[in-house]
């Protein structure tokens, strides 16, 4: 069986018909090999013209197929969904903005060929010398189009739990955890097949087409920590979770200091979300979470009390300033 007949390629998508456009140049140049491969738009509902281009592109390349969803069930979902429908022995599920670089496609043909359960086709997340470190292909493993399932991978539990996890914005993690957790390896690729094109021009948003106002608080200020967190405690392994959490707390804030006056800036009135990022993370740096949110806290009520000081103040100047004119006059 040839390569092309093993993979799924399933672009994920939500009005952004130029984006995805761009993506066809790439994906279906004549010098890309995988131009002839079975391609699905799984488009997201959208209202503007993704159809339109698709079907122009379509008559030159009837590989291209298109399904549009009855509703926006968000980013998340429709990877979810991708997930669910996919129909090959592997599944590769891109998005509508990123770069493409095919030259080393021949090693992932390779891989294929071996049977290898999860690939790993992105290193834009690694530093010198850290692409065999778990933690760190976790943390690159965030970025859907960097993985190429088996989709042997795939079964009632594995995707129940990814269902599960489409509110932490990372359902396709729990594929390549439940791998890890039965003592798996990931593959990855020497170069990198895609690369991080993330427009911030455009609206990047994980509720994108829904107001704010209608969506569930905790998928409303979820962010990628938070997620990364929850999706995470499904990982067996407890001193590999306290790493990957810590080392992609590092990569994503910078350091760990701005990671945790980040999470408690951003939670500091939502408890129960601060929590649910401490029942993950364990030992100092829960602590360190704990004493500044204290900390802030603490602040932030000595600040309503002087301003309530001051305000009295103020009032009480006031008053005695208009019956000193009172009297004056």
């Amino acid at each position: 069986m040839s390569i092309k007949d093993k993979l799924q390629i399933i672009l994920i998508t939500y009005n952004r018909a130029g984006h995805v456009e761009n993506t066809f140049k790439q994906i279906l140049d004549e010098k890309s090999p995988v131009k002839d491969y079975n391609i699905l738009v799984l488009d997201n509902n959208s209202t503007d013209t993704t159809r339109n281009v698709v079907e122009e592109w379509q008559k030159k390349y009837p590989n291209l197929k298109y399904q549009k969803n009855k509703y926006n069930i968000g980013i998340s979902g429709n990877i979810a969904k991708a997930m669910e429908i996919a129909d090959r022995q592997y599944l590769w599920i891109i998005a509508d903005d990123d770069k493409y670089d095919f030259s080393n496609w021949s090693e992932v043909e390779n891989a294929i060929n071996n049977n290898e359960k999860i690939i790993c086709i992105s290193r834009y997340a690694y530093q010198e010398n850290t692409d065999t470190m778990i933690e760190c292909q976790i943390g690159q493993l965030t970025f859907i189009p960097a993985i190429i399932f088996n989709t042997s991978e795939f079964n009632d539990s594995v995707m129940r739990n990814a269902f599960d996890n489409i509110y932490t914005l990372f359902p396709h993690l729990i594929p390549v955890i439940n791998f890890l957790n039965n003592g798996g390896k990931i593959y990855v690729t020497q170069k990198p097949i895609v690369e991080n094109g993330m427009d911030l021009k455009t609206d990047c948003s994980y509720t994108r087409g829904h107001k704010n106002s209608e969506i569930c608080n905790r998928s409303r200020k979820m962010q990628w920590m938070l997620g990364f967190c929850e999706v995470m405690s499904y990982m067996k392994d407890e001193k590999l979770k306290q790493k990957t959490l810590i080392t992609n707390a590092k990569f994503i804030h910078g350091s760990l200091n701005k990671f945790y006056s980040n999470i408690v800036s951003w939670y500091q009135n939502d408890i129960n979300l601060l929590f649910d990022i401490l029942t993950q993370i364990k030992g100092f740096p829960r602590y360190i979470i704990l004493y500044k949110y204290i900390m802030k806290k603490i602040y932030l009520y000595k600040k309503i009390k002087i301003d309530e000081y001051n305000r009295k103040i103020n009032l009480l100047c006031g008053l005695f300033s208009f019956k000193y004119r009172k009297k004056s006059l």
